[in-house]
């Protein structure tokens, strides 16, 4: 089958049966795919981070909660002292 080149476009091919355009830059195609993948990477490591965050602001809000207790039962004690 033969291909017809696409004018002022060098990777690009048309299929004359079909009238369907073929991209045959496989570097550019490669460097998609990398940026693709680091992207989607990004994205997980953002997420996880963000469920970090989560956490530890639970943690934060429960050590808060801990604290107050601990305050109140020492006024507790000392009025009681007294």
């Amino acid at each position: 089958m033969d291909y017809q080149k696409v004018k002022e476009h060098k990777h690009l091919l048309r299929d004359p049966e079909s009238t369907h355009i073929m991209n045959t830059d496989s570097v550019g195609y490669q460097q998609y795919m990398a940026r693709r993948a680091a992207k989607a990477s990004e994205k997980k490591k953002a997420t996880h981070v963000e469920g970090d965050l989560d956490v530890m602001k639970t943690d934060l809000d429960n050590l808060k909660g801990e604290i107050s207790e601990i305050k109140s039962l020492l006024k507790e004690l000392v009025s009681n002292v007294n």
